[in-house]
């Protein structure tokens, strides 16, 4: 899946890396390879983060600028739907069909 935001396209791959490619030079400006085999949904770009989940119910957020975690919560179970932008905050809904909000501070 892919997202992008004023500066970069970030794109999720089969192995589940996610990487920013600079939107002028398409060149890549950092990739985050740490959720590997997690079974990403698309990359959902917000603002100064991106929001993937997993299989697993875990919704990472990650930093745009350089590709680091900033926080992790978990839902009730698999995720497979791409988190979705509500304003303040995203909300998830899980593989049960329970649907969880979350605010960014």
């Amino acid at each position: 899946g892919l997202s992008m935001d004023e500066y970069y396209v970030y794109v999720s791959d089969d192995k589940d890396a996610i990487t920013a490619y600079d939107k002028e030079s398409g060149r890549a400006t950092w990739r985050q390879d740490k959720l590997a085999n997690r079974q990403l949904t698309a990359p959902l770009s917000l603002g100064k983060y991106i929001v993937v989940a997993d299989f697993e119910g875990y919704v990472h957020l990650i930093s745009s600028e350089d590709g680091s975690f900033v926080a992790r919560a978990q839902v009730d179970g698999l995720t497979r739907a791409t988190p979705v932008d509500i304003g303040p905050g995203i909300a998830v809904q899980s593989a049960k069909g329970s649907v969880t909000a979350f605010k960014l501070n």
